[in-house]
């Protein structure tokens, strides 16, 4: 008998990934006025590859929480989705 289904495993830990990145790059945003490199995006969350970090970027662009702009380097925009999210984390000290 499974107690826990896999797929739901992966799924929490992938929501939980995204937040942790969307908040890092609230903050790295809020006190540089830039976003972040997608390897600075990836030290955040723990990926030394910067292939993985882009995966969790365009995860993230996926759920809608961010914007990108193309041809334009660290072209990231936090979207009124995300800042949503953002708000969620901090009043629930997640």
């Amino acid at each position: 008998m499974q107690l826990v289904d896999p797929i739901n495993v992966v799924k929490v830990k992938s929501v939980v990934t995204h937040a942790k990145a969307l908040a890092f790059i609230h903050r790295f945003i809020t006190l540089n006025g830039y976003p972040p490199s997608i390897r600075e995006i990836g030290a955040a969350v723990d990926e030394r590859s910067s292939a993985q970090a882009k995966v969790i970027v365009d995860g993230i662009v996926r759920r809608g929480w961010l914007r990108r702009v193309p041809k334009i380097p660290r072209g990231i925009i936090i979207t009124p989705d995300g800042m949503d999210v953002l708000k969620y984390i901090e009043e629930n000290d997640l």
